[in-house]
């Protein structure tokens, strides 16, 4: 379920029933409320009312998958999401329709782009794949930019010129601009890093050995 509350008061405005399990962290713009589900559906609600004003789901995958979803990226008219089916989609932020679809991993298992896009500013949307790695693809045409190989990655942070990636097993930073890698920290190979944050000099990643505060 969806709520919309009051701020000051906590009073609830409206609340949506969307029918399924809502993972991702709600997202305001153009008026609309865009959330995702586990089984790989985006709601548009009106920001408003509560209303339903659009959905776009893709098929749930028959392939082993990651539990995840990522929070959906939105640039003016374009709104960027993965799905479990490994594919990058690019929708018009109005009324859902397709712009642009990539397959980023055609892997027998875990194909997920799970992780939430992340946009640079310069016109690219960077995506990743549990199973084939990192991604730069340009906002118009979902032509890839670069790609870089890396295995297990649920988590992507964008900082100035730094993309940092949080995998299973590791963290790194790479340059936006070519994906080259400019450091990493190994984690004990069990170890998953979550949702990735900046809090001052420092990166909070938390994972499933301790949160960590990495320089």
């Amino acid at each position: 379920m969806l709520l919309s509350l009051h701020a000051p008061d906590g009073t609830l405005r409206w609340q949506y029933r969307a029918g399924e399990e809502l993972g991702s962290k709600p997202v305001v713009a153009n008026g609309l409320v865009y959330v995702a589900s586990f089984n790989d559906t985006l709601f548009a609600i009106d920001a408003q009312t509560g209303a339903w004003k659009w959905q776009y789901r893709r098929d749930v995958t028959a392939e082993f998958t990651i539990r995840g979803v990522g929070q959906p990226a939105v640039d003016f008219d374009k709104l960027f999401l993965g799905f479990s089916d490994g594919y990058a989609v690019c929708l018009d932020a109005g009324d859902g329709t397709v712009k642009w679809q990539k397959q980023l991993s055609s892997a027998a298992q875990f194909p997920d782009a799970d992780a939430s896009p992340q946009l640079d500013g310069q016109g690219h949307v960077l995506f990743a794949s549990f199973a084939s790695g990192v991604f730069s693809l340009d906002e118009e045409t979902g032509q890839i930019v670069w790609a870089k190989s890396a295995t297990g990655v649920t988590s992507l942070l964008l900082d100035n010129d730094l993309l940092y990636v949080g995998s299973q097993g590791g963290l790194s930073a790479r340059d936006v601009g070519t994906g080259d890698e400019r450091w990493k920290l190994k984690l004990s190979s069990d170890a998953w890093s979550g949702p990735l944050t900046r809090a001052g000099p420092y990166l909070l990643v938390p994972t499933t050995d301790a949160l960590l505060f990495v320089d």
